[in-house]
């Protein structure tokens, strides 16, 4: 567990942001997945490679912005 707690921690997923993304307005450019490692020591074989998910979004307008209040 990271943080404190008494923290509260909201944990989404991908396809969640996604939808969230879209609901405000913002416009999926490019995804893809990518390799990547955490904390690697080149001078050991012990690796820690992790898949991460790498896109780029941008607002279409701010006109379709909607309530926080209102269901994605």
């Amino acid at each position: 567990m990271y943080g404190q707690d008494d923290e509260i921690s909201i944990e989404l997923s991908l396809e969640d942001v996604k939808k969230v993304a879209l609901h405000y307005g913002f416009k999926l450019e490019k995804e893809k997945i990518i390799e990547t490692t955490y904390t690697t020591n080149p001078r050991s074989m012990m690796q820690n490679r992790y898949f991460a998910a790498f896109w780029t979004a941008r607002k279409t307008s701010a006109a379709s912005e909607k309530s926080p209040k209102s269901n994605c």
